[in-house]
């Protein structure tokens, strides 16, 4: 063999070494490459429902799962397969080996209606073998909180009306129990606003209305609150009682942190003389009021007066509709102590300004002096002073006033004498507005006024010596005060009042 004949040999053995090579490394790395059999197990899946809350009824209705929505989650929760409804899925599904569970709920979740339990389960975390079956219970329970409104027997034979209002505090959704409505309410589970209104026609034809506020704070779910409510009437004044009958978890409702100061709020004043009948109601927002509606039956015609507090309590603004067309701005200077009122009025042109009344307290909250001005030509002209006197540092009754002209004369001194219970015109804390109601006399003490008598400036008695005998509710606070003049003249006033 020659010696090219050797090199060409050897040339060739190697590139087919080579080839050797390179096909075998491509052979293991198609090996290597190639994607393993996916491992199979199968699931069947059962749902069963568990009622843990009957209805009123007490009968529980038949539900039908096949409806409701199943999903398959892996165990870092993302979703794998869906059936909806659930008599679409099959008698067993195949799953890869792994871990999963399942949530089962119906089709129907609303925040708030009648009639329409929502019911949502989830199965424990399990796991799917290579070609093993397995088989879960997805037990689905009631998801809702339910309320139920329900009046005793002295609220429906008492009332004219009686109804209830349930809202969803995050989204506004409610529900209105009609007069009568004894059905449940089904509510997402979230804290939950409770109003119950009531109404009541006295002989005279008016009528009580109240609204009691509750609050849900921490309802739970498959869990049937009973808002059991007993109302009466007592000496005219509706006496109130709410509680709150749980199937499951104790749950506390209480409606005085909402609505009482010191025990009620006036809701209403009513003056009676003769036949002439003035009535003001009054709104609130929770213990502050915010309007007042005026009527009366002798063509002095209607009007409401709204009124706006600051963040520390204080009158700011009033302003009234109807034929009441004036707006008041109030304004406290804490360092001075005196409560500023600006009346403004329209002659015609658009509002301006018509009186100033200045309200001056000293250090322990006496009110001690009262300067009423005319406004004549943008100017302030002092029209008439009144100066309070105590008996100590401790009372807010004055025992006197002095009356002054705008002169500086003192025109008449009056002398009160109290009652130990709650004013319920002071305590309103609208007294400041004194043309709203014609009440002055009776507005600037904590207690009630028992007798009044006023002097001239030559110490003769004004004929308005008036003597005051009083009826009180339970909680202390006047229903009715019969006022006598020393002329033998008479009329009264009914309160009325949102209590405990």
């Amino acid at each position: 063999m020659s010696k090219n004949q050797k090199n060409l040999t050897m040339k060739t053995l190697a590139h087919f070494v080579l080839i050797a090579a390179l096909i075998f490394s491509f052979s293991c790395q198609n090996e290597e490459e190639e994607p393993q059999p996916t491992e199979f197990g199968y699931l069947s899946m059962q749902i069963s429902l568990n009622i843990t809350s009957e209805s009123a009824s007490g009968r529980t209705e038949a539900v039908n799962t096949d409806d409701f929505k199943v999903t398959i989650f892996d165990a870092s929760g993302t979703e794998i397969m869906v059936f909806d409804p659930f008599s679409s899925a099959p008698a067993e599904v195949a799953l890869p080996t792994g871990e999963y569970y399942v949530e089962a709920h119906s089709n129907n979740l609303v925040d708030a209606a009648f009639e329409n339990p929502y019911y949502f389960g989830r199965s424990a975390n399990f796991t799917i073998d290579k070609e093993e079956s397995t088989a879960i219970d997805i037990n689905v329970e009631l998801a809702n909180t339910k309320v139920a409104i329900l009046y005793s027997d002295d609220v429906v034979n008492t009332f004219d009306s009686y109804t209830g209002t349930v809202t969803v505090s995050a989204t506004g959704a409610s529900l209105f129990y009609a007069q009568g409505e004894t059905r449940e309410g089904y509510f997402v589970t979230s804290p939950l606003a409770v109003q119950v209104d009531l109404s009541y026609t006295k002989l005279d034809g008016t009528t009580i209305d109240r609204t009691f506020n509750a609050t849900i704070d921490d309802p739970q779910p498959k869990t049937l609150y009973n808002i059991n409510v007993d109302a009466a009437l007592e000496d005219g004044t509706i006496v109130f009682n709410i509680t709150v009958d749980e199937s499951f978890d104790v749950v506390d409702i209480n409606l005085g942190d909402l609505v009482v100061v010191d025990g009620c709020l006036l809701t209403q004043y009513v003056v009676f003389e003769d036949t002439d009948v003035e009535t003001w109601d009054f709104s609130y927002s929770g213990a502050t009021p915010t309007s007042i509606d005026y009527s009366d039956n002798y063509g002095g015609g209607t009007y409401t007066y709204a009124l706006t507090f600051d963040g520390s309590g204080n009158l700011t603004y009033g302003s009234g509709t109807g034929n009441f067309t004036k707006d008041e701005e109030f304004t406290y200077d804490p360092i001075t102590r005196t409560l500023e009122r600006k009346e403004y009025r329209d002659f015609g042109s658009g509002l301006e300004l018509y009186r100033v009344k200045n309200f001056i307290y000293n250090v322990v909250d006496q009110i001690i002096q009262i300067e009423e001005y005319d406004v004549v030509n943008g100017a302030n002209v002092l029209n008439e002073l009144t100066q309070y006197y105590y008996p100590d540092n401790n009372s807010k009754n004055p025992n006197y006033a002095e009356r002054h002209n705008g002169l500086g004369n003192v025109i008449n001194v009056e002398y009160w004498t109290y009652d130990n219970a709650p004013n319920p015109i002071y305590e309103a804390g609208i007294w400041a507005c004194d043309d709203c109601i014609d009440f002055e006399f009776i507005a600037f003490s904590e207690n009630n006024i028992t007798s009044y008598t006023r002097y001239n400036a030559d110490e003769t008695v004004v004929d308005s010596d008036v003597t005051a005998t009083y009826q009180y509710n339970a909680e202390n606070y006047p229903t009715r005060v019969d006022y006598v003049y020393g002329n033998g003249e008479s009329f009264h006033q009914e309160y009325d009042y949102q209590c405990n």
